[in-house]
Formats: C-alpha cells, structure tokens, sequence
C-alpha cells in the first residue's frame, strides 16, 4: 500500500515538473526577443517594436469613406484611368483642405490642425472607376485643398489644388494615374550570423526628403514592415529618384536613396544595434513648445541624422539613432534657432529651451492727427556712418488693427544693429519710426509714427519741337538710372529713404509726382519717340511742391543698319555706340555707352532707344558672353558718327571683321 502510494507521489511530481517546463517554454517561445540577442539559430528572427509612426490602416478607421455623396449640395466628380499597369484593388480620393491661418510648416501635420477646422475627407473609387466626393461647405464662402487619388498598388497621385464653392459640383473630368514600380528587399542584422529582423518600419520618401503626399498617415511617406523573414515589399511606388529608410527602436535607422524604373528593385538593409535620443523644447516660461522641428546631425556619417517633430507637450524622441555623438538643432518659426550639443546617445533627459523671436507694437497716426488702421510696413536697419536705411529680409507686411490697438510685427531677427520702420499709408508720404533694438524674450517695442503729406515735383514736358508731349513716363531713381537691365535690377534694390514714385504726362504736358518723403531726389523722363533725360539734385519739402517749369526732351536719331557680310555673324558679335572717351574693352552697363543691341542672323541690326545728338564711336565687337548682363566686348571695328536734332534716322552698313 505505501510502495503504490508513493508511486502516485512520484507520478503527480513528475507531472508538475512536466507542467512548469512546458509553461516556461512556451512563455520563452513567444517573448520577443532582444535587439541584442544575436546568437540565437537562423531560424528565429528578431523581433522590433513598431515604431510611432501613423500606421495607414488606423488612418483609414480615423477617415471613413463617404458611403453617400449624393447627399451633399457641393463636391468633386471625376474619373480615373491607368495607362499599362494593372488595376489596382482599391483606390481612394483625398481632399485635403488647406487652412489660411496654420504655418505652412504645418500644413500636413493634421494632428497640428484647430478642432474646428474642416477634416480631410475620402472616398473610395467605384469598380467603374467613377468617383464623387461630397463637401460640407459653409454658405457665402469656399473651401480649398488639394485632390489626391491613393490606390495599393500606383504610386499616389496629386491631381490638383481646387477651390469648392457652395452647391456646385466640379468635374475634374479623367485623370490619368502614373505607373510605378515596386521595392522589395530584406532586413537584416550586421552581426554574425546574421538574423532577420521583424516590424522593421520601411519608409518610402520622395529623395528631396519632401512627402510623396499630403494625405494624413502619409505625411512623412509610405510605411511599409518587415515580416517575420524579415522580408518588406512596397507596391505602387513612384518611379525616380526615391529615399528608403529602415527603422526600429534599439536599432540604428539606415538611409539609401536609389534611382529607380519601372522594373521591380529590390534594397536590403543591415541593421547596427541603436539607442535613442529623448528630450524636451521650452520657452523662457517653462511652457512647452509644439510642432518645433529637431535635427539630430550624427558626428560619425550623414547617413545616421534623423527629423522630427515636437509633440503637443513639447517631448521629442528619435527611437532609431545610432550610438555616438549627435548635434541637435531645434528650429520654429516663432523662436531663434537653437543648437545643442555634442549629446552623446543614448540621453533621454535633453532639455532644449528657445527664445522668442524680437516683436515691435507700431501705432500709426495720420497727417491729421487720427489713428491709422490699415497700413504697410517694411523693416529697416540704421548703418553706422550711414544716412541711408538698409533693406532686411524681412518681408513687407501689410497691417489691419482694430479700433484703438496698435499693429504688431512680430519675428525679427536678432541683430546688435538698431532697426527702424518704415510706414506707407494711402494719401501720405512714408515716414520712419525712431530706431530701436529689438532683443530676443524681450516684450514688444512701442513705437509711434505720424504720417505727413510729404512733398510733390511738378513739370510740364515739351517734345523738341516745342509742343505738349504726351505719355512722358517719370519715375524717382535712387541712383544714376541706364537704359538696361543691370541699372534696373540696381534701381528696385538699392537701399533708400526716398519715395519711389511714377507718374505719366497728360495732354497738356503735365506731371506730378506726389506724396514724396523730404529729400533730394534724381528723376528719370523716359518717352519711346524721344531721348530720356535724368534731372538730379531735385529738393523736396513736406507740405510744399518743387516746380521744374517746362523741359524739351530731344528728338534723338534713330539707329539701325546691317553687318556684312551676314555669314559670319554669330551670337556673340553685338554693335555698340560709345562716347568718344570709350576704354579698350567697353562693357554695355558702362555710363559712356548710350546703345547697344546684338546683330540678328541676317546680318541687321536696330538699337531700341533713340541716341542723343553728339559725336559717338559706332563699335562690332565680340563679347565674352552670349547676354549683355555683366559683359565685356571686344572691340574689332569702330566707325565715327555724328549725330544732330536734324537727322531723326540714321541707317549704317558696317563691315564686319574678316577673322
């Protein structure tokens, strides 16, 4: 009886033992295994956590598709076809709205967009490839976004930015869908024995690292995991030059940028054990800042920097970094620049604090006394030892306030130089503020401008026989202004305080130029049948008017005539009318150079303004460049002319050289 009762013992022993084994082997059969673990048979592969990334199915469950479009007032109607592919399984049209008020940096984050903002809308493509989109419109106004058509198996296809407008349906007609190829390929360890490597997320990017698409879920490119053999294939990918990038966290993300056909590609990808980088951006309050783009740039190869985006929290993270030295750059368009580093990685503690980019609050009065509400506004900064204001980068702003409150330029760039704005209104002159100094994390700079009237240049223009001359263009020029295109670039660039200001003669001869800042001015009289003519050291005086009295311009001649023999003339052979004091190699930008033109293949010629009366050099030369912009010639042939107010056309034949 013991014998058979210790015989029970033994077998329920035996099966317990038998249990925990199983149970142990079982839980070790279906952990994930490390990163690390790179001595385990090849029959195993390792297994990476996904990343955070948008997956494209949860996308399609955030998005449903409209089931009855027919029930909206408004939308899209269209068709799609394919030319020499097969036809894809599913195909959806996007409409992506565009916001007016979001930063254009954050125009594809839809996880950035207000609450209230119009949500990207879907549909999916019918077997006949018909498709209609509903829209919800609000009344009295328009919807804008982009139209884009997904499918499994093309790459994805913009088709255009349309406006929608209240009850009324667009047809966008057929749309024909871009054939593309697919990228198939494996990942796997670079430690031996190597091991394949499940979950590995596969980016597809367009190689100028912008989206193939502004769809959500497709922000940063299209998404595609390796499997458990470590295998990945990406149907429908666009046909060129593409960027394909390997990550997973605890492995260091690998890049290759490839050249791609229609003809399937394939790209294998060998992983290094990673870290990560983790860390938070703030202002000078503690308070978070989302939506900053970070840089991490790898001091070991190019290849290893990685992109992101800050959370609504503030919180940064880079699961797929390699374990060496990084520099962090931290870029929003609100703050300055900050840069950090060398971090060594792995640091999960990295605190990140910007400043605020410098603001100004301007309060615009007018001539009257009264406060300005909708004005234009240009920053400036003073130049030591120079009167004259210099043109920033920042671009010109146009302001509206509200009654009572000043108008606000924000994102100056920091600078040790005072800067100074300058104001233009309607019916006023353009004034100045006071210069200022505007310093990061900083409140704004109050600054008060009052607008004048300013001053005005008055003449009357007569043509050279004494009578009204029509149609006479003058314009205020801050330098010495020519005839070409070198004077007209220097003309709309050149820093000034002065107005620039055009007027046009009436039938009486008659001209005003007006609402001009004090200063001394230079102005250019320019008419097509008459010689131009530029008037300098003009005073003008706010609250009164400078009267030229009557100005002639001159007839001038008419210059045009042909280069023989025409055989031999090429591109770079031009004419030119120089004073007589030209220099060996005269260039067309040159003051002593009235006319120049190039000789068309038949030989003639015809310079387009009119030459003054004078006594000129008629020049064929060769120039070192096929344009006039920044040229030499070379002089081969010369020829004197005389020019007077009686001879209105003068027609040339030149021999050209015979080498």
């Amino acid at each position: 009886m013991t014998s058979t009762k210790n015989l029970l013992f033994g077998c329920l022993a035996f099966l317990v033992v038998c249990a925990l084994l199983g149970a142990i082997f079982l839980r070790t059969s279906v952990t994930p295994l490390t990163p690390q673990a790179t001595t385990e048979s090849n029959c195993q592969p390792l297994v990476a956590s996904r990343p955070m990334s948008v997956h494209w199915e949860d996308t399609l469950a955030r998005f449903p598709a409209q089931t009855h479009p027919a029930d909206y007032a408004q939308g899209i109607r269209g068709r799609v076809y394919v030319d020499d592919w097969k036809v894809p399984t599913v195909a959806n049209v996007w409409f992506v709205p565009r916001l007016p008020n979001l930063p254009a940096s954050l125009q594809t984050d839809t996880a950035a967009w207000p609450r209230d903002a119009i949500a990207p809308t879907r549909a999916k493509v019918a077997p006949d490839w018909d498709f209609a989109l509903g829209l919800s419109v609000p009344e009295s106004t328009s919807v804008t976004g982009d139209l884009w058509i997904i499918t499994d198996s093309i790459p994805d296809h913009f088709v255009g930015t349309v406006s929608v407008l209240p009850k009324q349906w667009q047809n966008f007609g057929s749309i024909r869908l871009p054939a593309g190829t697919t990228i198939e390929g494996s990942v796997r360890t670079s430690a031996q024995p190597p091991r394949a490597v499940e979950g590995v997320a596969i980016l597809l990017a367009s190689s100028d690292q912008h989206p193939l698409s502004f769809v959500p879920g497709r922000e940063q490119g299209i998404v595609a995991y390796t499997d458990a053999t470590g295998h990945y294939r990406i149907p429908g990918a666009p046909v060129g030059h593409i960027r394909l990038r390997a990550e997973a966290p605890g492995w260091a993300a690998a890049t290759k940028s490839l050249e791609v056909g229609r003809a399937v590609v394939s790209c294998d990808f060998e992983l290094v054990p990673g870290s990560s980088l983790q860390g938070v951006v703030f202002d000078k309050d503690g308070k978070a800042i989302p939506f900053a783009k970070i840089r991490a740039t790898c001091s070991v190869s190019s290849a290893f920097c990685a992109d992101t985006t800050t959370r609504e929290d503030g919180m940064f993270e880079f699961v797929s970094v390699l374990r060496a030295g990084y520099s962090l750059k931290a870029e929003h368009e609100d703050f300055v620049t900050q840069e950090l580093g060398p971090i060594s990685a792995p640091a999960h503690n990295i605190r990140v604090r910007m400043q605020r980019l410098p603001s100004v609050q301007v309060q615009v009065n007018s001539k009257h006394g009264w406060m300005l509400r909708e004005f234009d506004v240009m920053v400036k900064q003073v130049v030591p030892k120079n009167a004259v204001y210099r043109n920033t980068l920042v671009p010109r702003q146009h302001v509206v306030t509200n009654p009572g409150i000043p108008g606000l330029i924000r994102k100056l760039p920091p600078s040790d130089m005072p800067y100074v704005l300058q104001i233009e209104a309607p019916d006023h002159a353009h004034g100045f503020s006071e210069p200022f100094l505007a310093a990061p994390d900083t409140d704004p700079v109050f600054q008060m401008v009052r607008l004048g009237e300013g001053g005005s240049i008055e003449m009357q223009v007569l043509s050279h026989d004494g009578k009204f001359l029509q149609g006479v263009v003058a314009f205020t020029t801050p330098i010495p202004f020519q005839d070409d295109p070198i004077s007209a670039h220097d003309m709309a660039t050149t820093d000034t305080n002065l107005t620039r200001a055009v007027a046009k003669s009436g039938m009486d001869g008659h001209l005003t130029l007006s609402l001009l800042a004090p200063g001394r001015y230079m102005v250019k009289l320019v008419h097509p049948e008459h010689c131009s003519r530029l008037l300098s050291d003009i005073d003008v005086v706010s609250g009164d008017t400078t009267r030229l009295g009557k100005l002639v311009l001159v007839r001038g001649t008419r210059v045009s005539g042909a280069v023989t023999p025409a055989k031999r003339i090429d591109s770079l052979l031009r004419v030119l009318v120089v004073r007589r004091d030209m220099p060996t190699s005269p260039t067309p930008q040159d003051t002593f150079c009235v006319g120049d033109t190039v000789i068309s293949p038949n030989g003639s010629f015809r310079f387009k303004a009119r030459i003054p009366p004078g006594r000129y050099h008629v020049v064929v030369g060769r120039s070192n460049r096929p344009d006039s912009e920044y040229s030499s010639v070379l002089p081969l042939m010369t020829r004197e002319i005389v020019l007077d107010e009686n001879t209105p056309d003068l027609t040339l034949n030149l021999q050209a050289p015979q080498k």
